[in-house]
């Protein structure tokens, strides 16, 4: 799909993404999700407002918000870059009223920072992130670098940002960005408690795919049970000791008495 000229490219009330390429370039938001699409345009926290990405590659170039979700945001594979308004604009490259959910994805998203934006909201599920609040003009070549200083990414920039986030699952504390001018102030956070100590994310479950439903890759499913398991072993083994033990005394009791009749008879003989 590739959407060359519109006011908001793709619009519902739930926008699911599986699979394919989407390429979309707007005056207004890029992908949107709203309350509008179910009748009414007040808040209604019990009607579902979604947007959701379980694979394919989307490029957003918009010239509101790139994705903008007045409920959830969940993105659970393919790959994203997404850029919002310029920078000084009071719109957002991603914006969402709700949870804003990653997961084995890989997310580039800049543009302006809006009024208020902050990174409230967003729950990283196995994966880090960076961001950097430096303006940078259009046409600069930003570099993703590794803690060995290799390029693991590289982005030309479509226009005037003064946001840009970066995700994916190789990232660590010690990715930066970089221009043929130096390094990038950035900050790495893991995405739970919005922190810099690096400490690794709470466990999570995964939402509906396209059905399917199951617990995050690397999730410990089986901790409670080897416990279980674990006491029970270390019981029957006492329990075992127990009966060993005791079968030696009867041995010994039988042999003692065995060997006392052969005394007696060998004395009485």
């Amino acid at each position: 799909m590739n959407i060359t000229k519109c006011d908001e490219g793709i619009e519902g009330a739930i926008i699911k993404v599986y699979s394919g390429t989407i390429s979309i370039t707007s005056t207004d938001d890029g992908i949107n999700v709203q309350n509008s699409f179910y009748g009414t345009d007040s808040y209604d926290s019990t009607a579902e407002i979604s947007m959701n990405f379980y694979g394919g590659k989307v490029y957003v170039n918009a010239e509101g918000d790139g994705l903008d979700a007045n409920g959830d945001i969940n993105i659970y594979g393919g790959s994203i870059e997404v850029w919002g308004m310029a920078a000084g604009g009071d719109n957002e490259p991603v914006d969402h009223d709700d949870n804003l959910i990653i997961n084995d994805t890989t997310i580039i998203a800049g543009g302006s920072k809006g009024t208020s934006y902050t990174h409230n909201g967003i729950t990283s599920t196995n994966q880090y992130s960076i961001y950097t609040t430096e303006s940078i003009t259009s046409g600069t070549t930003v570099y993703v670098k590794d803690e060995e200083n290799n390029t693991v990414e590289t982005i030309t920039l479509p226009k005037n940002i003064e946001y840009l986030f970066y995700t994916s699952k190789s990232v660590t504390s010690s990715f930066y960005f970089a221009t043929s001018s130096g390094n990038i102030s950035t900050t790495y956070f893991d995405g739970n408690s919005q922190n810099q100590d690096g400490g690794r994310p709470n466990d999570g479950d995964r939402p509906d795919g396209p059905g399917e439903q199951g617990d995050r890759p690397g999730q410990n499913k089986t901790s409670s049970s080897s416990s279980s398991d674990y006491s029970t072993s270390s019981s029957e083994s006492d329990d075992s000791s127990s009966e060993s033990d005791d079968s030696s005394k009867g041995n010994y009791l039988y042999f003692s008495m065995i060997l006392n009749i052969l005394i007696y008879i060998c004395i009485n003989i």
